[in-house]
């Protein structure tokens, strides 16, 4: 079986990997091809035909395309976003909620124009959405060498999935706690690298090396981030809006 992995078409980092039989034959980032950082906004159309032309593959010869984003999850917690945030932030909630049949639209019609520019038809092949954080810890669990692990995966936002803890198991994953956005660590770090005069998506690495230099003591955020053993909230004034 042939599995063509595509990430984040028309956002950060897009890329593409390629597995036969299980097995990684190909990888890489749109970035190191078209030496554009993070290649914004940018189909990873060069990565895929990487990928195809290092293994020997033709496009025809795909079986499934794999795509870190589901639709049904994304219906499923955007309940959950508007109950979190109903009575702070009415207007961001509303609109958030109005909008989502046409961002999982957008979604769905940039994994379509990749396929179609990198000479791959949609309709001949099986396309499999999976949950954005359950891709992240598939991508650590099983390059592990571990059977059974303890995975965490802390993002931005999958989804409306900010945090995923998770057990892996005999090559299985199973859930056991998700933070719902706008308790977002990832988007609060990034919300403090704007404010501190870098780009978002691009300047966190920046702050995180300066990060040693500074007062850790200087600023008081535990009225912004609260937590205890199990779980965390942000005041959402202090997370960047999606």
């Amino acid at each position: 079986m042939i599995v063509l992995g595509v990430a984040t078409p028309f956002s950060h980092d897009p890329s593409a990997a390629l597995l036969i039989d299980g097995s990684i034959a190909a990888l890489c980032d749109e970035e190191r091809l078209i030496r554009e950082k993070h290649a914004m906004e940018r189909l990873p159309v060069n990565a895929i035909r990487f990928c195809l032309k290092k293994a020997g593959i033709a496009p025809g010869d795909i079986d499934i395309v794999a795509y870190p984003w589901s639709l049904d999850a994304y219906n499923e917690k955007k309940w959950q976003f508007a109950k979190r945030t109903w009575r702070t932030r009415p207007a961001h909630a509303y609109k958030t909620l109005l909008r989502t049949r046409s961002r999982a639209e957008a979604k769905i019609d940039k994994l379509k124009r990749t396929l179609i520019a990198s000479g791959i038809d949609p309709a001949k092949v099986k396309t499999e959405f999976v949950e954005h954080h359950i891709a992240h810890a598939s991508s650590c669990y099983h390059l592990s060498g571990f059977k059974d692990a303890a995975i965490l995966s802390i993002d931005g936002a999958g989804e409306f999935t900010s945090t995923l803890f998770a057990e892996g198991r005999e090559g299985e994953i199973k859930k056991i706690k998700e933070i719902i956005y706008p308790d977002s660590l990832g988007l609060f770090y990034s919300t403090m690298t704007e404010y501190l005069g870098f780009q978002m998506n691009d300047g966190e690495y920046k702050v995180m090396g300066m990060a040693p230099y500074g007062d850790a003591g200087r600023i008081d955020f535990s009225k912004v981030i609260k937590h205890d053993r199990y779980s965390y909230t942000i005041d959402d004034l202090y997370v960047c809006a999606r």
